[in-house]
């Protein structure tokens, strides 16, 4: 079996180049035209199972957590989700594939399966947290996902960090819940390629700390400041460990509560892009703290 860095050699020669589709989301879909997009599209996982489904299908069949929290934090997801929705950002309102798409990038369960164009951020996905030293990178066709899917481009949220730095994508088929399924792989242009994991391997692609990084994230701000501004302030405990986890706290910036004339509190929200921050930057930041 081929080393990780090997693999990557194999699929960078095999898998590239752009094509033309106007079936890829764009930043706001009543623009019509055509949009260059990456040929292919890519997925790395450090465990092998026999399926391949949402983070929202693992979740309702994840005997680990109560039924009651599970139902609960569903029920976060949608309202967020409507948030994100009936609410004006960057002067036009979600479709709901994109609103499920940003949640699936910050970690909410949804119907989304994310993928990137970047082979080097399936790469960190597949090494983060694998301890049995075997990984996966899954290969899709952009041209046929934009036929049996509906697919997402992340950049279309400009001031959203995380899913920008990890050049994300995310795609919901339309039909099937798990694209492990034979006639689902044939339709999305699917491959599978397995792989070792050496120590030089773990060293180079052990990014995940950077591509998940919350420093000015501001998106993680606003759902910051829903969790204490609507309704969801009153969820239960449970609920609210399990966020902690998957939702850190983050300054927040261009977000503010404000009180309407019934005396009811709204949430006034400015989002916009932020500079972005390289790799080898936010790395020698992380050192200058962890050492002032």
């Amino acid at each position: 079996m081929m080393s990780l860095t090997e693999t990557l050699a194999l699929l960078k020669q095999k898998y590239f180049g752009e094509i033309e589709t106007n079936a890829i989301s764009t930043y706001n879909n009543e623009i019509k035209g055509k949009k260059i997009v990456p040929a292919y599209l890519f997925r790395g996982e450090n465990r092998h199972n026999g399926s391949l489904t949402s983070k929202m299908e693992r979740f309702r069949t994840n005997n680990k957590i109560n039924e009651s929290l599970r139902n609960e934090i569903h029920d976060i997801a949608i309202f967020l989700d409507k948030f994100l929705r009936e609410h004006t950002v960057n002067e036009y309102k979600m479709p709901l594939e994109e609103s499920a798409t940003l949640l699936q990038h910050y970690g909410f369960p949804t119907e989304v399966i994310d993928v990137t164009s970047d082979l080097n951020v399936a790469a960190s996905f597949a090494v983060f947290g694998n301890k049995d030293g075997f990984g996966r990178i899954y290969v899709y066709s952009t041209a046929k996902l934009a036929q049996t899917t509906h697919t997402i481009d992340m950049a279309i949220f400009d001031y959203a960090r995380r899913p920008i730095r990890q050049k994300g994508y995310g795609i919901v088929h339309k039909d099937c819940k798990d694209l492990l399924i034979p006639r689902v792989r044939e339709s999305v242009g699917f491959e599978s390629y397995d792989f070792s994991m050496s120590v030089d391997d773990i060293k180079t692609f052990e990014r995940n700390d950077y591509l998940c990084a919350v420093e000015g994230d501001q998106v993680l701000a606003l759902f910051n400041i829903l969790f204490e501004k609507t309704q969801l302030r009153n969820m239960s405990a449970e609920a609210k460990d399990w966020l902690k986890k998957e939702i850190p706290k983050t300054q927040v910036k261009n977000i503010k509560s404000i009180t309407n004339e019934s005396g009811e509190t709204e949430l006034e929200i400015k989002l916009n892009p932020e500079e972005y921050i390289s790799y080898e930057e936010w790395k020698k930041n992380r050192e200058n703290r962890k050492y002032s």
